[in-house]
């Protein structure tokens, strides 16, 4: 077996240990959000998702970072030096530290000024929001730091544990909601501090592995002042970007909540817990992709480095599709079977929040690996921060020329877009790709197969009532229309011919 099967064994078998993550996170991640709006109800449910947002807004921070902090591991470990990932690790842990401190400042002093001068909250709630701003601080700096110990189980390829951190977050999850229930103080309070031990809890769980089983993660103080500089400059371009991304996400919410009240930031945080689901049948195979994306550029591969990051949008896409378009052509329906009370614009939101994230995790972030690895990130992120901030004041002139709440999202979708296509310019003066294979590797069979999936997609759901039993074998059907399309117009002859030996080797061996 060549070295090149051998990375794409390694990858198939942390999918499969990141989609068995992701099937028993997305059941019950789905289930504990219905029992959360009914525990918390409609108002509560939608302060929580203004500031406790904010903590799961940063734990996307934590995960960018930790991708950051993947690329030096990435190096360092592929070279087989160790002493030299020690050091990388220990000069990110002081660079995590710094940005935490700064975060908790920026977070407690930002988040006061908002409660007391724009949120749109009972005086007799106001203590519970801020318990919530406060446990959400905690959450966000145990996440900073710990994500330096999740970086190094993802550049180890060690999705086992990984898999199993996620699980463990579901779980306490749906069991804190079944405390809260049974509890006589105040649910809101108890459910922020709750979920704040539990996210402790969690981040615990890497960083204990890590230092018992990889001598790279061991405490050690080291100081290089051209070291320090080379990295924080790195992840910093790296924090800008995600901060940017997280202003924009929170920046909406507490927009919404102005306009509209808690009522709509229900709706939306219902929206996310949807967008969360499905980018959960894309994530664990683009996780198991980005290591090999690092280390192919690091090792001079320029022809499978590109090959990655093209097919890594196109499949991701792809898995993101088949979840996305049965629900959008049924939402209405999955959400009367999901929620006994639907919140107003909770199904619009959730069309237009799975519209922007096929264009953000199928298109643009393949784009940001790549960069990511070639490490050249100034001209992307300044240029791509500038377009995507647009979606902010865009949004509060919408809002103010009495636009409904959907705007947002349908702004965002269209900043986006402009984006994808600036990132798309910048990687191509970086890596000397022609746009032209770009489209025909990836735009065109994408494109075919939205075209003809929604074409027969649309007639199935039109064919079949609007009954539970009608929305279940729609979409299963939906869901089998998508996969033929892909697999006859949406592969090359090669992957086609992969997948059928495959399929073939299974059946003769049984």
């Amino acid at each position: 077996m060549n070295q090149e099967q051998k990375q794409n064994n390694t990858i198939v078998k942390n999918t499969m240990y990141l989609y068995i993550r992701t099937f028993l996170t997305m059941v019950l991640s789905i289930y504990t959000s219905r029992v959360v709006l009914q525990v918390l109800g409609v108002e509560d449910y939608g302060l929580y998702n203004v500031v406790g947002g904010i903590a799961a807004s940063f734990s996307f921070l934590s995960s960018m970072l930790s991708n950051a902090t993947q690329r030096y591991l990435n190096y360092a470990i592929g070279a087989n030096d160790y002493e030299k990932a020690n050091q990388i690790f220990n000069m990110n842990l002081i660079i995590y530290l710094v940005y935490a401190i700064i975060s908790i400042i920026v977070v407690e002093i930002g988040g006061a000024w908002f409660i007391e001068n724009k949120m749109v909250v009972a005086p007799e709630r106001v203590d519970a929001v801020y318990y919530t701003l406060h446990a959400t601080t905690i959450v966000l700096a145990i996440s900073l730091i710990s994500s330096v110990y999740e970086s190094a189980l993802i550049a180890r390829e060690n999705m086992k544990i990984y898999a199993y951190m996620g699980m463990y977050d579901a779980v306490m999850k749906l069991a804190i909601v079944f405390l809260i229930s049974y509890l006589s103080f105040d649910k809101l309070k108890a459910y922020a501090v709750l979920m704040a031990i539990m996210s402790i809890s969690a981040k615990l769980i890497p960083a204990i592995y890590c230092f018992r089983h990889y001598p790279e993660t061991k405490l050690k103080y080291y100081w290089d002042k051209g070291q320090f500089k080379s990295m924080f400059k790195f992840v910093g371009w790296n924090f800008l970007g995600t901060s940017v991304f997280i202003i924009n996400d929170q920046g909406m919410n507490m927009l919404l909540n102005s306009f509209f009240g808690a009522g709509v930031n229900a709706a939306r945080g219902l929206s996310m817990h949807v967008k969360g689901a499905i980018s959960s049948f894309s994530s664990g195979f683009f996780t198991a992709i980005r290591p090999q994306i690092v280390k192919s550029y690091a090792a001079g591969e320029h022809k499978r480095f590109v090959q990655l990051v093209f097919n890594g949008t196109r499949y991701t896409f792809y898995l993101l599709w088949i979840v996305s378009l049965p629900i959008m052509l049924r939402v209405n329906e999955l959400l009367d079977i999901w929620l006994k009370d639907v919140p107003e614009w909770t199904g619009q939101f959730v069309i237009w929040i799975c519209i922007f994230n096929l264009f953000n995790s199928s298109f643009c972030d393949p784009i940001w690996q790549g960069m990511q690895a070639i490490g050249k990130l100034k001209k992307y992120v300044a240029i791509g921060s500038i377009i995507y901030l647009l979606a902010f004041p865009l949004s509060l002139l919408a809002f103010n020329n009495e636009a409904a709440p959907v705007a947002a999202f349908q702004i965002l979708v269209f900043v986006r877009m402009v984006y994808f296509i600036v990132a798309i310019l910048i990687f191509k003066d970086y890596t000397q790709i022609r746009i032209n294979d770009y489209v025909k590797t990836v735009l065109c069979p994408i494109i075919k197969v939205l075209v003809v999936s929604v074409i027969f997609g649309y007639c199935v759901n039109l064919a079949l009532p609007n009954t539970i039993f009608g929305t279940f074998v729609s979409c299963l059907l939906i869901v089998i229309v998508i996969t033929l399309t892909i697999f006859l117009i949406g592969i090359q002859q090669s992957e086609r011919q992969m997948v059928a030996d495959y399929i073939k080797r299974k059946v003769l061996r049984k």
